[in-house]
């Protein structure tokens, strides 16, 4: 169990402005087996570091954006999770739900199965159109070595 408070400030010189980000954390055991865990964070990205983050997906923003971020992550056993991330604009109001389940299938064989449900208006930073889909789904299997 613990809970923490956390900050940064990042210069990105080849779009000469900064990042900035102060969060917290907390986390507890549930019947000494389940662990719970929450984040939230508070991200003032001058820099466009939000299209790195969704793995290619590209917004097409040039402004600043004011974002909250929020990660819930529930541990089922020692080999499988649940997880919720949420990402919520401050400037337009649109949002990204990110739901996922992951599973330590054998020794060294991981998969994961990840969603992504955008909601908002055509031309918000989440709004579907364009580039962005309204919903998608990734299903992944590694196996490191």
């Amino acid at each position: 169990m613990g809970e923490g408070i956390y900050g940064a400030v990042s210069y990105y010189p080849d779009s000469d402005d900064q990042v900035y980000l102060i969060g917290g954390d907390y986390s507890w055991q549930l019947r000494d087996v389940n662990q719970l865990f929450f984040q939230f964070e508070y991200l003032d990205d001058g820099a466009m570091i939000i299209n790195s983050l969704l793995g290619g997906i590209d917004l097409e923003t040039e402004e600043r954006n004011r974002l909250l971020v929020g990660m819930i992550n529930y541990e089922l056993d020692d080999f499988s999770s649940l997880q919720l991330n949420t990402t919520y604009s401050l400037d337009d109001g649109s949002l990204m739900l990110a739901p996922g389940y992951s599973n330590q299938v054998a020794s060294n064989l991981d998969f994961e199965i990840n969603g992504g449900f955008f909601i908002g208006d055509e031309g918000e930073l989440f709004g579907s159109g364009g580039r962005i889909p309204q919903r998608m789904v990734e299903v992944k299997f590694s196996y490191p070595f």
